[in-house]
């Protein structure tokens, strides 16, 4: 059956065209050395030569009817823009020789469904999967060190990701607006988490956050509508501003002992909020923090910052038959 796949082996000025035996000229082509540095062409399935070792910065993109494509072992690095807005873009297969994936590499390919980031990426760039619209699955690899801004947002058919083990930092907006994302494991290598990493995940239902994390970004987890649960760790000493508002869903917080600040409009909106256990060592509340549904209960223990900030605030009044306990008029 005939086939637009491309099989390229480089000759002095052409690439030899598999089945059909077309050439393809220094029209299609603009290469030096090892370095194809643009592709000019139409095909649908290309296959790059194992000579090739690098290829230039957006060399495909907007390549509209590129469906997929194999990048030969020996590359180590993927540029910039590389396969941005390949809108048809299906599918991809990736050397292990890589070791980068650059800035926008993948942003716009909207019928991309899968990916498998092979052993040795160490660092995936900024909006490098932004905007794969139907992107189901993600293989991360062990060697992987750090994910970074807006890396997969708007992937709104990505349904659950593991960050694994060796992860430290994950970029603001990583995964903001993965609206059919229900799932996600942090590993405890994890250090800081971006601002508005999951918000808009509004399939999300729970979160474990692990030890070690000290400082949770500002709207990290706002307008995660589905979040039921949440475990915060014991190292924390810090949620950031409105890092839960509109968690219309979550249900119950423990704040951990060591926790100083809480940021303003940390639980803005939290509608079916019952119950938020506050520590002595929370010095600082900020404006609106727990201004949310009509029922919640702020446990404090008495004489502590909390009970003085419910106080002052006026919109929580003590309950006399359990110290310590504040409702929301």
């Amino acid at each position: 059956m005939e086939t637009d796949s491309i099989k390229a082996t480089k000759t002095e000025k052409t690439f030899s065209d598999f089945p059909k035996g077309e050439l393809l000229t220094s029209t299609d082509l603009d290469i030096e050395g090892n370095c194809l540095n643009h592709y000019y062409g139409d095909k649908k399935n290309i296959i790059l030569p194992s000579g090739i070792t690098k290829i230039g910065e957006s060399a495909f993109d907007g390549c509209k009817n590129l469906e997929s494509i194999v990048i030969p072992l020996g590359m180590t690095h993927l540029c910039e823009n590389l396969f941005s807005d390949c809108e048809n873009l299906q599918s991809v297969s990736l050397p292990s020789s890589l070791s980068e994936i650059g800035d926008v590499s993948f942003s716009g390919c909207k019928k991309l469904q899968s990916v498998i980031i092979p052993e040795g990426v160490t660092r995936i760039g900024k909006y490098a999967f932004s905007d794969c619209e139907r992107l189901v699955s993600v293989s991360l690899p062990s060697s992987l060190l750090e994910i970074g801004k807006s890396t997969f947002s708007r992937c709104k058919n990505l349904r659950s990701i593991v960050i694994p083990g060796g992860v430290t930092y994950i970029g603001e907006h990583t995964l903001t607006d993965c609206e059919s994302l229900q799932s996600v494991s942090l590993p405890s290598s994890l250090s800081e988490i971006g601002g508005w990493a999951f918000a808009g995940c509004k399939n999300l239902q729970s979160i474990v956050i692990p030890e070690g994390m000290t400082h949770i970004g500002e709207r990290t987890f706002m307008d995660c509508e589905s979040l039921q649960s949440v475990s915060l760790p014991n190292s924390l000493s810090e949620i950031g501003e409105s890092v839960f508002s509109g968690c219309k869903s979550l249900k119950s917080v423990v704040i951990p002992v060591g926790v100083t600040h809480i940021g303003e409009n940390a639980f803005f909106l939290c509608e079916d909020l019952t119950h938020v256990y506050v520590p002595d060592t929370v010095s600082e509340i900020g404006n609106g923090a727990f201004l949310c549904g009509d029922s919640v209960t702020l446990h404090v223990s008495s004489g502590s910052y909390a009970e003085s900030y419910a106080s002052r605030e006026r919109y929580l009044s003590y309950d006399n038959e359990v110290k310590g306990i504040w409702n929301q008029i």
